[in-house]
């Protein structure tokens, strides 16, 4: 029983170590009731307000054995310490049980029982503070009991390419944590980033990818405040940022204007820290770049010639496994100067009659992918005095320079120079002399339409003029309503530089072509031409492939308006006679064909109208020109029964079938098909109703030669 009551109090004792009252703003948070050495004055107890500011004035404390300890006259601020220093007497170290009192003598809060035999440095404190049990440690004096770790500082992506955002992330505990900072070198200055709370003791932050553009091993700590304003911070970290692939061009800016480069270039990609780089020109497979620098030699529609503006793709991976985005740059390259050519009047011409010459060159960009001529330079000097031409669009990029002298220009030799330049910078120049000399001459020449037929609708025009004419134009008087259309004005010719078609009628064509000179002298010609553009049409021929003839059957269908003849060419060549014009037109003809008999023969048709001449396929058929040799053994002339015997031979496979002249319809009747007997190898039959039979028996072969017989008889 002694052992029974020793247990108890010990038991007790442990179970009122973290006793409290209810939670309340202002609390005893940590006690030092056997400091090292002497206790006297270095005994404490710290007081700890979580609420409002609150004055201590009349408050106390209770300690075992019932001695009140008075607290000073001081406001204690919210999240502020106050330590109650020295006590008189001093505190007992053990079954030491403390109470707090405002100054109504309300109790406001108390611990469980406390024993300190250690001491030292150890107290009793609230883990955590304010809310928390008693727990023996470490003294903590005008500080939170719970100490702050920062643990477990990552950072993501695990490799990290320039133009990624980079997410930091911390695990933070502690009392009252009120703030959490990322702090980050870049760029030589520490930058700082608030953590945002994830939950109450993981926080992260994003650090965007404009920032790290320059970083490439960049470190970082991370800083805490609580809500007593204390600090902490952890050790610092890094992470590396992989290089962007940049691209080196050689020159390094465009040599020509308005960005565009005229020299050839050479590009080479950098970045020190990918495994591969790759590039592309345009929609082209991609290349890995060999770290030799390249040019435009690779890319669409031979570029290092012809230039054009071209997009140039590259990116990087990288040993980790990451792939860069892809960066595009597009380069405009122009490497040819502009042509100036179609020169009117053509260099060394001499212009008759005509005072006031149209002046005009085509000033060419010659690739299409060019940078294209920039109006605002070009300029036109006429006998070495500036001009001001009209400068029209030739497509996309090329500019016609023409000027309509304003005045008569003196009989003899003139001088014409153009200066143009491209928008990239490059640069032509060209002089050019015409003459004028004033004759009266003034000619045309007719070298196509011909007098002749013709088998299409579009007719090359070649007309030659000794002058510049005012205006060359044609009539064509088999119009349905005739009048004059122009060819060319201000030419001196049409169709010989470059080929010219008009579209005229099927049928008779009457042609005036006339030239009229910038003097008003006009020039005619006459020309009747005849037109067939479409040729006559082969729809079906007769007899088929391999097909057993003999003559009879040879016939051609066909469409033409305006036939001449028709020929079956097998040799020797014959004409069908009779064929007429029309749409789905047949004619046929019956041909000897007695000297090919048992021979094969190849033949086609042959079709004409006035100017087209059309063939058929070639077609083999087998000639056989005799006839069958039918003999007929029965019947007979005799009486029957309801059934006659029939017995027939035949020289050759045939159709055999026959006719009865006394029916009240009489028609043929096959009897066997592909035969040479009938009724010889096995009696055979045929029913006749009673009375006089007059039959006709006839046996064809394969080419349509026949034999025939008649017989006689009675059915009883």
């Amino acid at each position: 029983m002694k052992k029974r009551k020793e247990i108890i109090p010990i038991l007790f004792l442990l179970a009122f170590f973290s006793v409290s009252t209810v939670f309340a703003a202002v609390v005893i948070n940590e006690a030092e009731i056997n400091p090292a050495g002497s206790d006297t004055g270095a005994e404490w107890i710290e007081i700890f307000n979580i609420g409002s500011e609150e004055n201590l004035s009349g408050w106390y404390i209770n300690t075992a054995g019932g001695l009140n300890h008075s607290l000073d006259n001081v406001t204690l601020n919210g999240n502020s310490f106050y330590i109650k220093q020295g006590f008189t007497p001093s505190i007992a170290d053990a079954s030491q049980n403390l109470k707090l009192f405002d100054n109504t003598n309300s109790l406001i809060d108390q611990t469980g029982i406390f024993t300190d035999n250690g001491n030292n440095g150890s107290t009793y404190s609230r883990m955590p503070d304010v809310t928390g049990s008693f727990v023996f440690q470490a003294a903590t004096k005008n500080a939170s009991n719970q100490p702050t770790l920062i643990q477990n500082k990552t950072s993501s992506p695990s490799c990290i390419l320039n133009g990624n955002n980079v997410r930091l992330n911390v695990n933070v505990s502690g009392f009252c944590i009120e703030e959490v900072i990322f702090s980050v070198l870049i760029n030589g200055s520490w930058i700082n980033f608030t953590g945002i709370e994830n939950n109450p003791t993981n926080f992260t932050t994003t650090i965007n990818a404009n920032l790290l553009n320059n970083s490439n091993s960049v470190d970082w700590t991370v800083y805490t405040r609580n809500c007593l304003n204390i600090t902490a911070q952890d050790g610092i970290e890094n992470f590396y940022v992989n290089n962007k692939t940049v691209i080196s061009v050689n020159p390094a800016s465009p040599d020509g204007l308005a960005g565009w480069y005229i020299s050839r270039s050479e590009f080479t990609l950098i970045n020190p820290d990918a495994a591969n780089i790759f590039y592309r020109w345009d929609g082209l497979a991609y290349s890995q770049f060999s770290g030799v620098p390249f040019g435009l030699e690779n890319t669409p529609n031979n570029g290092n010639t012809t230039g054009g503006v071209m997009t140039l793709t590259y990116w990087s991976n990288f040993s980790c496994n990451r792939i860069e985005n892809e960066q595009s740059k597009t380069f405009k390259s122009d490497f040819t100067d502009p042509l100036i050519n179609d020169l009117q009047p053509p260099h060394n011409s001499i212009v008759h009659n005509n005072l006031m010459p149209q002046i005009q060159a085509l000033i060419d960009e010659i690739y299409q992918s060019n940078s294209g001529i920039n109006k605002l330079k070009v300029f036109m000097f006429l006998d070495d005095n500036p001009i001001m031409p009209t400068l029209l669009n030739s497509g996309s990029l090329d500019v016609i320079a023409r000027y309509n002298i304003p005045s008569p220009l003196a009989v003899g030799w003139h001088n014409v120079t153009i200066n143009a330049t491209d928008k990239a910078g490059r640069n032509s120049q060209l002089t050019w002399q015409f003459m004028i000399n004033i004759s009266n001459g003034f000619n045309i020449t007719v070298n196509s339409p011909e007098n002749k037929m013709y088998n299409s609708r579009r007719i090359d025009f070649n007309v030659s003029i000794d002058e510049t004419a005012a205006i060359l134009e044609y009539i064509n008087y088999n119009d349905g309503r005739p009048r004059w259309i122009t060819l060319c004005r201000e030419c001196s010719e049409y169709g010989e530089s470059r080929r010219k078609t008009q579209s005229l009628n099927d049928g008779w064509n009457n042609i005036t072509i006339r030239g009229t000179s910038e003097f008003g002298i006009v020039r005619q010609r006459n020309i009747n031409l005849f037109i067939d553009s479409k040729p006559p049409q082969i729809k079906q021929t007769m007899p088929k492939k391999n097909q057993v003839v003999n003559g009879s059957e040879f016939f051609v269908k066909y469409t033409e308006g305006d036939l001449q003849n028709i020929s079956l060419i097998f040799n020797p060549v014959i004409q069908f006679n009779s064929c007429v014009s029309g749409s789905n037109m047949i004619c046929s003809q019956f041909v000897d064909l007695t000297a090919f008999n048992g021979e094969f023969i190849d033949f086609y048709f042959q079709l004409k109208d006035k100017v087209n001449t059309v063939d058929s396929s070639v077609t083999r058929v087998l000639v056989d020109t005799q006839a069958p040799v039918l003999n007929v053994m029965k019947p007979e002339q005799e009486v029957y029964n309801k059934k006659v015997p029939f017995k027939v031979s035949i020289n050759e496979t045939v159709l055999l079938e026959y006719i009865d002249h006394s029916d009240f319809k009489p028609r043929w009747k096959r009897l066997c098909s592909n035969c040479q007997d009938f009724g010889i190898v096995k009696n055979v039959t045929k029913s006749f109703k009673p009375g006089n039979h007059q039959l006709t028996i006839r046996a064809t072969d394969k080419a349509g030669n026949s034999d025939a017989e008649e017989v006689e008889f009675n059915v009883i």
